[in-house]
């Protein structure tokens, strides 16, 4: 009766995990490793950081290039006093030209001009200046690069990472459900008296252990898979739609 009694647990308990667990396979529907490793590019904080940051830089090189103008002036001038008015006189055909005064009046004469005045000191530093600026864009282009490469590694070693996970996940997989329609089986044979309950426990607990191994496989998948998309801002399963 004793006996009965731990068959019936047993029993019950794996038919219930049988039944409640119908698992099925994430599958992942991953665009090309070069897509992926652009849209995580794109997606990224420190990218978009760096980008403005030289976009920055560069502006600043422009506005050291019309620096220059800082140096141009205007000036004008007005003056009043007595002026000679001549004139100039040539006939249609007659190469001769006459000239003479016309007459002397008071009047009032305006000038105005652009100027320059640039020191030899400022020659020196606008060219130390533009030197400086054009290192700063290298400096934080190479910042920029160094930051692409860094999550292009981090992109293939995660990619093919997930790959090798779904392929564990799925060999877990088929052993337990193999397990699992031996399990099924053996429920039958050990209500009809055709096993043990010795036999039908190690069974149990293969399964069972089966079961917890491809669970702990598919975590881990689902995991590194969520954090893929998290890096790219992308859904894989909407891309494949």
């Amino acid at each position: 009766m004793k006996a009965l009694s731990i068959i019936s647990i047993i029993f019950i308990c794996l038919q219930t995990n049988v039944a409640s667990d119908k698992v099925k396979a994430p599958i992942s529907k991953l665009p090309s490793l070069e897509y992926v490793i652009q849209q995580a590019i794109a997606n990224s904080a420190l990218v978009k950081e760096q980008i403005s940051q030289n976009e920055m830089v560069e502006k600043d090189l422009q506005i050291e290039k019309r620096n220059w103008m800082n140096y141009l002036y205007l000036e004008g001038a007005a003056n009043y006093g007595m002026y000679d008015n001549l004139f100039i006189q040539s006939s249609t055909g007659d190469s001769q030209v006459t000239t003479g005064a016309l007459n002397r009046n008071e009047q009032t004469a305006y000038y105005a001009g652009v100027g320059l005045k640039l020191p030899i000191s400022a020659l020196t530093n606008r060219g130390r200046e533009l030197k400086k600026r054009k290192l700063a864009i290298q400096k934080a282009q190479h910042q920029l690069e160094d930051t692409e490469k860094q999550i292009r590694h981090i992109i293939i070693e995660l990619y093919y990472s997930l790959k090798f996970l779904e392929e564990s996940m799925y060999a877990y997989l088929e052993i337990y459900q193999t397990l699992e329609i031996s399990y099924q089986k053996a429920q039958k044979d050990l209500l009809n008296g055709r096993t043990d309950l010795d036999d039908f426990a190690l069974l149990a607990s293969t399964t069972g252990k089966a079961k917890n191994d491809y669970l702990k496989a598919k975590h881990t998948f689902m995991s590194e898979y969520k954090k893929l998309e998290s890096i790219t801002g992308l859904n894989f399963n909407q891309l494949s739609e």
